[in-house]
């Protein structure tokens, strides 16, 4: 049994013809209905989006002075959209404020925030491609896994060299801080710089991903010993490298939670 047979999502605005005239430039289509006190846009079968003046809900409600709608964010409007850069940049061309770039979103979407100019959020989002198939998604992580697992190894290489140069005794002394180093500044910069390339989420998505380079690593690893030595290797030289990996890529996954949290953070308070 459905709940209802249409949906009218209702903003109040404080100008009626200046927010008609900007949906209109974001929805590149006009409204359905222009009349004084209500402006409709079909958004999609069943579903409309209405424009009142702040003044005729208040009228309407008998709202006293503190309950008139306004100020700080009034509501959000969320739209999945085949073209949502193109939403978003008609948005911004027509006036709304960037809150949040276009960038993959844990629940499995790319989606972009802007604020209009009556205060209200507008979120323009497509699902990530495999979001839905969990095969392409598994194919996603191992390839990002990959990438870390590769940049896990040159830290260690980098390591190995910097004692070389060194010229001391002490090969850990030298080798696990550099490579610790380097390994954590690569692998967040993949997380964070590379979200675009590899579409995965912070969160879930990454931890999964870092896990997997675990394994991953090993086999790289074991075939590019066997390929400079001419044996495998030994396990104590697997144990130090998952040592190393581990230590980079929890690291490198608390910082890329951190930058998520601090950009989550400064999004709302630019939004207020």
């Amino acid at each position: 049994m459905r709940v209802a047979t249409g949906i009218h999502f209702i903003l109040y605005v404080r100008d009626q013809d200046a927010a008609r005239d900007f949906y209109e430039r974001v929805l590149d289509a006009p409204p359905r209905l222009h009349a004084p006190g209500m402006t409709e846009f079909e958004v999609a079968p069943g579903t409309v989006l209405g424009l009142m003046p702040e003044r005729g809900i208040a009228r309407l409600l008998d709202l006293g002075a503190a309950e008139t709608p306004g100020g700080g964010i009034r509501g959000e409007v969320y739209l999945i959209t085949p073209s949502p850069e193109a939403c978003h940049r008609r948005a911004l061309a027509a006036g709304a404020r960037e809150l949040s770039a276009m960038a993959p979103r844990d629940w499995g979407h790319r989606a972009a925030y802007s604020l209009d100019p009556d205060g209200y959020v507008l979120a323009f989002a497509e699902p990530m491609a495999g979001a839905a198939r969990p095969g392409c998604t598994f194919l996603r992580r191992l390839a990002v896994a990959a990438v870390i697992a590769v940049v896990n190894l040159a830290s260690v290489g980098v390591g190995f060299w910097a004692w070389r140069l060194a010229g001391v005794s002490d090969q850990l002394a030298v080798q696990f801080p550099v490579a610790l180093t380097v390994g954590t500044l690569g692998v967040t910069a993949w997380l964070c710089g590379g979200a675009r390339l590899h579409g995965l989420a912070p969160g879930r998505d990454q931890a999964v991903a870092l896990a997997l380079a675990l394994p991953v690593g090993a086999i790289l690893f074991v075939g590019a010993h066997r390929v400079a030595t001419g044996y495998l290797t030994s396990f104590g030289n697997l144990a130090a490298l998952w040592a190393v990996q581990a230590v980079e890529n929890a690291l490198a996954l608390g910082l890329a939670a951190d930058r998520a949290k601090r950009e989550h953070r400064d999004t709302r308070r630019s939004s207020v």
